[in-house]
């Protein structure tokens, strides 16, 4: 059997294999993080939990998804996540102190996106995340405001939201 990726004028390469006279598509390539049709996950990474946001089919705009403790199982939990949701590019959400510094998760952030990109071959870009958690803390105009406390997943899956969409209404991906 022999494979053989034909390039076309749209994203993703076809990768086909050829066997026995036969010639049958096995899959697709996708380079970079730069096709406007692949779904994007977004995460607030935190020491205690990570908030997760998923964007639309078109890449447009990310939405609130789940809140994962942060544990030992955490990467594998987001192996999972990517293959079943057909992520193409994660963006992390850059933890900075306002003087432009790195903060204490901002290490721990990193090496998350190192293992994501080594265990799964999904390339990870950066975000700033400076003031999504007090955003999202906020309540739309439509909501009755309550002195009561968002719930924390609400608010770290929200956050993971903002930086997601930050990233994707800024970055070029055609």
């Amino acid at each position: 059997m022999s494979y053989y990726i034909i390039p076309r004028t749209t994203t993703p390469y076809d990768i086909h294999a050829t066997t026995l006279g036969h010639t049958l598509l096995v899959g697709r390539l996708w380079y970079g993080a730069y096709n406007s049709n692949m779904r994007y996950l977004g995460i607030d990474y935190g020491s205690k939990r990570v908030g997760l946001a998923l964007s639309d089919e078109a890449g447009t705009i990310g939405f609130p998804h789940a809140i994962l403790k942060n544990t030992r199982r955490l990467i594998d939990e987001l192996r999972v996540i990517i293959a079943k949701e057909n992520i193409g590019a994660v963006v992390v959400g850059e933890s900075r102190s306002l003087a432009e510094g790195e903060n204490a998760i901002a290490k721990d952030a990193r090496e998350l996106g190192s293992l994501i990109t080594e265990r799964t071959g999904t390339p990870v870009f950066y975000e700033s995340e400076v003031f999504t958690s007090v955003e999202a803390r906020r309540a739309p105009a439509k909501e009755i405001k309550s002195r009561a406390p968002k719930s924390r997943a609400a608010v770290d899956a929200s956050a993971a939201a903002l930086i997601l969409t930050s990233y994707l209404s800024r970055s070029d991906k055609t």
